[in-house]
């Protein structure tokens, strides 16, 4: 799972409204794995396309800090990139 966006988002200030759709899907698979919390309509099927409405973040969570600080510890180590794996 890619963290850029989570690390661009976790300093903003909250709540914060997301409308790019690509940007909601990233906020979605946060949301299912505990890194944020997350307001996210489920998007709408229409002839011809899908429309997806705002998302508004309302937190990163203590998980996602986390792996946000591990992130960057491995970024000074100068190791490889981070794999978590979410064991329910």
């Amino acid at each position: 799972m890619p963290y850029d966006y989570l690390r661009r988002i976790s300093d903003s200030a909250l709540p914060l409204t997301v409308t790019e759709r690509d940007e909601v899907d990233e906020l979605r698979t946060y949301a299912a794995a505990g890194l944020v919390v997350a307001e996210i309509p489920d998007p709408v099927r229409l002839p011809g396309r899908i429309e997806q409405g705002p998302a508004i973040l309302r937190a990163v969570t203590k998980a996602g800090r986390q792996v946000i600080e591990s992130l960057q510890k491995r970024k000074g180590s100068g190791r490889g990139a981070l794999r978590v794996r979410l064991i329910s």
